[in-house]
């Protein structure tokens, strides 16, 4: 079942969240970071594309009705405000966002000493020639300060928006596509031409290391890396990536597949066969059922990997958010328990609903619920989707997973909409909009039991919240 968050007194519009949570991380302390616009901004547009604002929540306390769970001061006017972080407000007047750190779209992950790792990002306040621009700067959150620091721009000077960050086994940050400047829209198969790559796309992925700074990758060509993070079929948005056993990095960039080896000056090569998909964007083609629309598209796909060497990626069929294709019910898994490069794709039974630009998360018990999206366009309600399912895998045949029908939400849960585990197992979805309407609200998903004293861990006996 899936319970609302209580509307909060004093924000307008019947909010239960301060901001439109279009990112989410889980810190160590437990509590909830979620950062990527402003509040104070109520419109759709690039007005609201201003990630300077973060708000922390603690899962513990949601139903205090005098807190609601969120971190709270009072500025000089006496009004009760979330906790903001201002360190790098973007204003209106500024052209040029490079120099300027923009959570809106940026990548970020978890490092060994418990802060947030950000990097790019940007938003349409900020433009070179027509095109918007991106951030090339890097932020840590830390959770025990509540602040953002701003460490230093990339080492290639490069802005990555829509970019992959990852954790690798060492404790170091590994960044991975993303583009400069924006153009997410752009599929034509001319943009293959080496000016356009070496202008519009991010170049060699990077490791980080706190202390230290970014470090490139030296031993991967420009060639290779571009056949897998180029502009065409938006192989360079949010590259999807997941450190395989053996310690190297698989990865699905809409079609193709690849593996990664961060070590020393890097190499970068093909997994499996290298192909996730045969196909990449079918255009409305009315006479394919949705089961055989591919579930690609890093921006309207969803992936998880819900054991370990074993990724389940579903959905899609759609890259940027005002493109109209019909979504796709296929569901894929992909075996990598015996490294990256021995990749092989497993094709799943197909959702109960075609679905873009929606979450997956991994429960304690390894099935992965899977909700939101839309079955089209992201702007048309009507064609929304707000029954839940969940992804039942059997870890013994990894061919014989089903989907389950769970419960609906109250809320559309579409384009940058999140969803998070929670330390007792519930999940919280939240946000979405812009474009169409900002969803700025919460809902926590319970399976069976709401607020139950254990959750079921896989596969052994309970454990303790």
């Amino acid at each position: 079942m899936w319970l609302r968050l209580p509307t909060i007194t004093g924000l307008s519009g019947g909010r239960s969240w301060p901001i439109n949570p279009i990112h989410m991380a889980l810190l160590p302390n437990g509590r909830v970071l979620s950062y990527g616009s402003r509040g104070d901004v109520l419109q759709q547009g690039v007005n609201g594309q201003d990630g300077s604002q973060n708000v922390v929540w603690n899962p513990d306390d949601w139903t205090n009705a005098s807190t609601f769970g969120f971190d709270w001061y009072t500025n000089t006017r006496g009004q009760r405000v979330p906790f903001q972080d201002y360190t790098d407000r973007l204003t209106a007047n500024v052209q040029d966002a490079r120099n300027k750190f923009n959570s809106f779209c940026s990548g970020g992950t978890l490092m060994p000493n418990g802060k947030l790792l950000m990097v790019g990002g940007s938003g349409g306040l900020y433009t070179v020639g027509a095109s918007t621009a991106a951030s090339k700067m890097t932020g840590t959150y830390d959770y025990v300060t509540k602040t953002t620091v701003k460490v230093r721009d990339s080492v290639d000077g490069e802005g990555r928006w829509y970019a992959t960050l990852i954790t690798l086994a060492d404790g170091r940050q590994l960044v991975l596509g993303g583009m400069e400047p924006y153009a997410e829209d752009y599929m034509d198969a001319n943009l293959r031409a080496p000016g356009l790559v070496a202008r519009n796309t991010a170049r060699a992925p990077m490791v980080y290391k706190d202390g230290q700074g970014w470090t490139s990758l030296s031993g991967i060509p420009m060639t290779t890396y571009s056949q897998f993070f180029e502009l065409y079929e938006s192989r360079a948005e949010y590259p999807r990536a997941w450190v395989a056993p053996g310690g190297k990095v698989f990865g699905i960039s809409t079609d193709l597949m690849w593996s990664l080896d961060p070590n020393g000056i890097g190499n970068l090569t093909a997994a499996g066969n290298g192909k996730f998909s045969n196909e990449t964007l079918v255009a409305n083609d009315n006479r394919r059922p949705a089961s055989e629309l591919p579930n690609v598209g890093s921006g309207s796909s969803s992936a998880v990997m819900y054991d370990k060497g074993l990724v389940m990626q579903a959905g899609g069929n759609g890259y940027w958010v005002l493109n109209t294709s019909r979504a796709s019910s296929k569901a894929t898994v992909v075996d990598i328990r015996g490294g990256a490069e021995s990749a092989r794709v497993i094709p799943q039974p197909p959702m109960k609903h075609a679905r873009k630009f929606f979450n997956t998360t991994v429960l304690p018990t390894g099935s992965v619920l899977v909700n939101g999206g839309t079955t089209q366009a992201n702007i048309n309600a009507a064609q929304h989707v707000r029954e839940a399912e969940m992804f039942v895998p059997d870890v013994n045949n990894p061919a014989s997973g089903s989907f389950v029908p769970m419960a609906t939400q109250a809320f559309s849960r579409v384009y940058h909409a999140t969803a998070i585990l929670l330390p007792d197992g519930t999940v919280l979805s939240a946000g979405g909009g812009n474009p169409h309407v900002v969803q700025r609200n919460g809902e926590i998903f319970c399976h069976r039991i709401c607020s139950p004293p254990k959750v079921q861990a896989r596969p052994g006996p309970s454990a303790p919240r």
